[in-house]
C-alpha cells in the first residue's frame, strides 16, 4: 500500500485529520475523577469535529471512531495509520474553579512531527470562542481555502450569548453519547 500517497493528500486533493478526544483533568482536589465533567472536554472535542467537518477540502473522522481512544494516551502515528490521515489533533483541558486551560497540537501523523500548538486561557464561559480558535488555526495550518458558501456560514453562525445554556448542552451532549437508560433521561433533564 501507498502510505505516502494516502496521507499527503493535498494541492487540490483532500486533506485528512482525526480530532482524538481532549483529556480532562483538574486542579481541583477529587474534580478529576468525576466522570460527570468530562463533558467539558467531550464537548469540546464534538465541537471541533462538527465545526471541520463543514470545511470542504478536509475529510474528518467521525466521533464513533476517534472516542475509541478516549481516555487513553495514544501515539498521533499509530493513529493516524490506523485512521488513514494525515495529520492528529491532540488536546488537554485542564479546569480551576471557572478557570479553563486548553493546549493543542496538530501533529503529522507519518513523521510526529508538530504542525501547530497553542495553549488558550478562559473561562468556562469562553469555551465556544476557544473551540473557534482551535477550528481557525487547524483550517489555517492546512492551508485550506473557504469557499464563499463557507465564509458566508462561519459569518452567520452564531452560538448562545448564555455561557450557562452553552454548559447545559455540553452536558446533555455528554450523557446523551454515553447511551444508557439513565443517561439518556439525564440527557433530556439537561
Amino acid at each position: 500500500m501507498a502510505v505516502a500517497s494516502v496521507l499527503y493528500w493535498r494541492n487540490g486533493r483532500q486533506d485528512s485529520l482525526a480530532v482524538l478526544p481532549f483529556i480532562y483533568t483538574s486542579a481541583d482536589a477529587g474534580a478529576a475523577d468525576d466522570p460527570e465533567r468530562e463533558y467539558l472536554s467531550d464537548g469540546l472535542t464534538e465541537s471541533i469535529i462538527r465545526d471541520l467537518s463543514r470545511l470542504s477540502g478536509l475529510r474528518v473522522i467521525a466521533r464513533s471512531s476517534v472516542f475509541r481512544y478516549k481516555g487513553r494516551e495514544s501515539d498521533p502515528r499509530e493513529v493516524g495509520h490506523a485512521l488513514n490521515v494525515r495529520t492528529v489533533l491532540t488536546g488537554r483541558i485542564a479546569q480551576r474553579g471557572d478557570r479553563l486551560t486548553v493546549s493543542a497540537e496538530l501533529v503529522e501523523a507519518a513523521t510526529g512531527t508538530r504542525l501547530w500548538g497553542d495553549r488558550f486561557e478562559a473561562g468556562v464561559a469562553d469555551l465556544m470562542r476557544v473551540q473557534d480558535e482551535i477550528a481557525g488555526h487547524i483550517a489555517g495550518e492546512l492551508s485550506l481555502r473557504l469557499t464563499e458558501g463557507e465564509r458566508r456560514q462561519q459569518l452567520a453562525r452564531q452560538h448562545t450569548p448564555d455561557p450557562e445554556a452553552h454548559r447545559l448542552y455540553l452536558k446533555g451532549l455528554y450523557f446523551w453519547n454515553r447511551r444508557t437508560a439513565v443517561d439518556a433521561q439525564k440527557a433530556v433533564e439537561h
